[in-house]
């Protein structure tokens, strides 16, 4: 039988007990017989467990509307709210029995029975910068909203730096892309540039569109280019960079691979897809960007972030 006599002493628990208490304690058995095999054990159990709930999900299409329809006007009409608080549209009903959207979103209520939609989410900041920071860290921003130049996450990584980080790239594209320029808050944060996203600042649905940085330098052969990167090679093993000279070095490796890649090359040329595809998706900057990431996410890109208007 356990007969422990309590002391007044500081630094307590709320139940009371000191940290050192509870130490005693946990020795004694307190918490079960918490030994190192069973620690062990009950650490192999939750990788298990882990490995169980992995999502099938790899990739994810990430689309934000700055300024978007309002939630009344698509998938909550509130029909049998008052006049001040339901949808100007008329209801219609979805593939899920008792889920109704409005008549503008007749193709997506077909597939309702796909994907969710969340109506219990609320938040009392209605800043345009701040919300933005909220929704792309899960934090709070440190700066108030219409502060000039507008801070960016330079602490707090972004959803799409750390899908990149932890799940890398499954190809030759960047596994995080921003499209068509960048998104407010969507930076690495500490973790650093190397998880930074490569950024498409142009419209797809442009004639003329192209990705910038992907053609080949003028007047330099590829034989040429082969030449140099032996050449850097060799400097480099005769004095191996480290600290940022090696981050940089990285980049650049990467930014070649991007470049000579006849898979990625494809994945960024939208003119591949036929003329039907193309209207299907609307003719619209956020149209085609979404049929850009489309493309982009099938050539192994982890994360596409589309900021709209």
């Amino acid at each position: 039988m356990l007969n422990f006599q309590f002391r007044n002493s500081g630094h307590r628990f709320c139940d009371g007990l000191t940290r050192r208490h509870a130490l005693r304690l946990g020795a004694t058995g307190l918490f079960g017989g918490l030994t190192l095999p069973r620690l062990l054990q009950a650490e192999e159990a939750n990788k298990n467990n882990e490995r169980q709930r992995q999502a099938k999900a790899k990739s994810c299409l990430f689309i934000f509307l700055e300024g978007g329809p309002p939630q009344q006007d698509m998938w909550d009409p509130k029909p049998d709210a008052p006049a001040e608080i339901r949808g100007p549209f008329e209801p219609i009903s979805t593939a899920l029995p008792g889920v109704i959207f409005t008549e503008h979103c007749k193709n997506c209520a077909k597939i309702a029975n796909k994907f969710p939609v969340v109506r219990s989410h609320s938040h009392a900041d209605n800043g345009h910068a701040t919300g933005y920071h909220y929704v792309m860290t899960g934090r709070r921003a440190a700066f108030a909203d219409g502060e000039y130049p507008i801070p960016t996450n330079e602490l707090y990584p972004s959803l799409g730096s750390i899908v990149a980080r932890e799940l890398g790239s499954s190809g030759t594209v960047p596994p995080y892309i921003n499209m068509p320029h960048p998104m407010s808050a969507g930076g690495p944060g500490f973790f650093g540039a190397e998880f930074s996203p490569f950024v498409i600042e142009a419209d797809p649905s442009q004639p003329d569109f192209e990705v910038r940085d992907l053609a080949k330098v003028d007047g330099v052969s590829s034989q040429r280019s082969d030449l140099r990167q032996k050449l850097l090679a060799g400097l480099e093993q005769r004095q191996p960079r480290t600290g940022r000279a090696a981050a940089m070095s990285t980049y650049y490796q990467k930014a070649r691979d991007l470049i000579t890649s006849p898979e990625a090359r494809k994945a960024f040329n939208i003119h591949d897809e036929p003329a039907n595809v193309r209207e299907s998706y609307g003719m619209t900057q956020i149209g085609q960007s979404a049929l850009l990431g489309r493309r982009l996410i099938e050539a192994g890109c982890r994360f596409v972030g589309i900021d709209g208007p």
